[in-house]
């Protein structure tokens, strides 16, 4: 059940009324109203001090049960809010599923919290032009993955570029970096000491069993065979995702916190490219050439380099094992 089927079958009662909500979650998860009716989301047994902030719009408790385990509550503050409070925690939950630590749970909980309270001050500006292009890179992958089988409520649940995470996807066993570049570019920009390293929290060994990609997906911007719009190709995942339960609604609440807005992005200034090729790097693999966290003294804070796309062919993946570790 959904937080938006929930309130609606909870209809107005001003009364306090919880049920579960949503995929299982690591700590318990209940929705209801409070004695003043109005909507709330609670996380029980939260792990961590840190937790959400209070807005305008959202009203956050802090308690403590019999046992003295902490509890969040966050109520939107009137019914005008109430659409927006629902959209957003449906969100938050989504986008953390999966997660199985109750700590690295709560803090994308919080984190997802923090990037809907950013997205609501700073409004809709429409996107840069370099910003679309990275975009459209991002949803050519995400495209990939759905058209390879991969279960399109994880697909859209690994897609952690919207939320500015140093690999764009992420999930147990398995993180993809994507870069979009022209077809006349020679290098790729790395632009952090982090973004072709292991972003899961494990020892060297358990690091050489995961599954780490560098992706490069080649546009022709000019001059376009076959060409296709930022907008039209959203439209075609969105298609893709129309039966498959809560993915469309998770891939269009990614859109708006990236800040895409069909009026502004599309109607007025359209990205329109060609895809050429997709190719795909085993960034684990021995003699990948990377610079990463480890390599560097303590006093280097960022490090950022290019990498000479045809040096890199001879660690490209086959297109038959780049989802193994979905």
């Amino acid at each position: 059940m959904t937080l938006e089927e929930f309130f609606k079958e909870q209809g107005s009662q001003n009364v306090v009324k919880f049920c579960p909500v949503g995929r299982p979650h690591p700590i318990p998860v209940v929705a209801g109203r409070d004695a003043e009716g109005r909507l709330l989301v609670s996380f029980y047994k939260v792990p961590e001090k840190r937790v959400f902030r209070r807005s305008r719009a959202i009203e956050v408790k802090l308690r403590k049960d019999d046992a003295g385990n902490q509890i969040v509550d966050a109520i939107s503050v009137s019914g005008e809010y109430d659409s927006m409070f629902i959209k957003a925690f449906q969100d938050i939950l989504e986008e953390a599923a999966g997660e199985e630590d109750p700590v690295r749970w709560m803090r994308r909980i919080v984190s997802r919290y923090e990037l809907w309270l950013r997205f609501w001050s700073r409004g809709r500006k429409g996107l840069e032009n370099e910003e679309k292009q990275g975009l459209y890179g991002e949803l050519v992958y995400l495209e990939h993955l759905i058209d390879k089988g991969v279960d399109p409520e994880d697909a859209i649940s690994s897609w952690r570029g919207p939320a500015k995470a140093e690999q764009d996807f992420i999930r147990p066993g398995f993180w993809a970096e994507v870069k979009t570049v022209k077809a006349s570019a020679s290098t790729v920009s790395i632009s952090s000491l982090e973004q072709l390293d292991n972003p899961l929290r494990s020892t060297q060994g358990e690091k050489s069993k995961i599954d780490g990609r560098l992706v490069l997906v080649v546009l022709n911007l000019q001059a376009a065979a076959k060409p296709l719009s930022l907008g039209q190709l959203i439209e075609r995942i969105r298609l893709k995702l129309r039966e498959a339960g809560h993915a469309e609604a998770g891939f269009m609440n990614n859109l708006e916190l990236i800040g895409w807005d069909p009026a502004v992005d599309e109607a007025a200034d359209p990205f329109i490219a060609e895809l050429v090729e997709l190719k795909q790097y085993s960034v684990n693999e021995e003699g990948f050439p990377k610079i990463t966290r480890s390599m560097v003294p303590t006093a280097v804070e960022n490090l950022s380099y290019r990498l000479i796309i045809q040096a890199l062919d001879q660690l490209r993946k086959s297109g038959g094992d780049c989802e193994q570790g979905f």
